[in-house]
């Protein structure tokens, strides 16, 4: 081969291998740029919809069973929920318990000792009311410290003038004329798993 041609032909494969290294270097600068605004991927958490997780799954499972979402009572079943859970010591602990039918809810304070229930009292109580009838009573609480309530029962009746029987004469609502008292009650649960009921005072008579 002359040498001539050799020169020729090393300068070809030189131009060659350039221009392949700069083709290179230029995939290279796009890629970086393309990872620079590239946000890293993180793991997804997928929840279902509220609609299809019970409330209950905050609480322990073996409370589910013992407070199934309805309860059979009498004729009817009752919707069931626990609202609230706290531990009193290893053995003990307080729930506030919630059940209702198509006119009336009613809350409970319950005391479990070793997962069984031990004792428990009434704390909260509403009604559909029919304003023509002569009487309404209604009960909430308020908590004092974790181990210690108030029950609020305000009572509502209407004076024997103003009815026929039972029932509201004329074209006056309960509300026109009820005279209504209220009465407070103390609750304590006691670390022996007790529940304490001091005697409930009135507060007063109003209209």
């Amino acid at each position: 081969m002359r040498p001539l041609q050799i020169i020729l032909i090393v300068l070809i494969v030189f131009t060659s291998c350039k221009q392949r290294t700069e083709s290179q270097k230029s995939i290279m600068r796009v890629d970086v740029k393309e990872q620079k605004n590239v946000v890293p991927l993180r793991p997804v958490i997928v929840t279902e919809s509220s609609d299809n997780i019970s409330k209950h799954d905050s609480f322990p499972i073996w409370l589910k069973e013992i407070y199934p979402d309805t309860l059979k009572w009498k004729y009817q079943n009752l919707k069931q929920e626990i609202t609230n859970f706290r531990k009193v010591n290893d053995s003990i602990v307080l729930i506030n318990l919630r059940r209702a039918d198509f006119t009336c809810a009613w809350e409970y304070l319950v005391v479990l000792t070793n997962r069984k229930p031990t004792d428990s009292v009434e704390v909260g109580q509403i009604c559909d009311q029919d304003l023509a009838y002569y009487q309404y009573e209604h009960k909430v609480h308020k908590e004092i410290d974790p181990l210690k309530f108030e029950v609020i029962t305000i009572a509502g009746t209407v004076p024997d003038s103003m009815l026929n029987g039972k029932w509201i004469k004329g074209n006056k609502d309960f509300y026109d004329l009820a005279m209504s008292d209220t009465f407070v009650e103390t609750i304590e649960i006691w670390q022996t798993g007790k529940i304490q009921r001091s005697t409930g005072h009135n507060n007063g008579h109003s209209k």
